[in-house]
């Protein structure tokens, strides 16, 4: 992880302290910018390795996933992305998650390490509430008429993906080791991911259910 950026959207005091607390760090590079900066971000930029954490309280950013404003499109495509200083049980946090958050936090929470929060957006987990997580892909199913496969697609990373198609195949554990030139205990890790996400924790269960695919 030592050539992690992270990108903080915000014109807080917050926001300020963020970047300190990032550019302090030897694991990260920080940069804090603002919303019309973000605005001008290209979309054939690599964000494959930056985390980009958003502040909801700054002016302008709300109103900009509400009103699907230019490059709200780009959050996909970070590593992971975070939205900070939010409002429980708020408009806000349906917004996130339609538009591609993998995490929330509060404005009221106390985060004890905020760098292992960082450490586990990067590994791939996600950190919003579950509930609202699964009504959301519930009705996005139903309202956009997509498939369980396009939402997956669409929650898990890339490398969670590929893994899930080879257990769609009926590979184990060790299969997917091997066939990925990586070890069992990694594959064992995204598959906790994996599961935590879609809210199953069954093999079997997921295989028919979340992908599709008939057993």
């Amino acid at each position: 992880m030592n050539n992690v950026s992270i990108l903080i959207l915000s014109e807080s005091l917050t926001g300020q302290l963020l970047d300190e607390y990032f550019t302090g760090s030897s694991e990260y590079s920080s940069k804090l910018i603002s919303l019309d900066h973000f605005q001008e971000l290209e979309k054939n930029q690599d964000f494959s390795n930056t985390i980009l954490l958003v502040d909801a309280s700054s002016a302008g950013v709300i109103d900009c996933l509400e009103n699907e404003c230019g490059n709200k499109d780009l959050i996909p495509l970070f590593r992971s992305s975070a939205l900070f200083n939010a409002v429980k049980n708020s408009n806000e946090e349906q917004l996130a998650i339609k538009c591609g958050f993998k995490g929330i936090f509060y404005f009221d929470e106390v985060i004890k390490n905020f760098k292992r929060e960082i450490d586990y957006l990067i590994d791939g987990g996600i950190r919003v509430n579950k509930k609202l997580l699964f009504d959301i892909m519930h009705s996005t199913k139903l309202e956009e008429d997509k498939t369980y496969e396009e939402i997956q697609s669409e929650m898990l990373t890339n490398r969670e993906n590929e893994i899930l198609n080879e257990v769609r195949k009926g590979l184990t554990n060790k299969e997917i080791a091997y066939q990925m030139f990586i070890s069992e205990a990694t594959v064992k890790r995204h598959m906790s991911n994996i599961f935590e996400k879609i809210g199953i924790h069954d093999r079997r269960k997921v295989i028919k259910e979340f992908i599709g695919t008939k057993m």
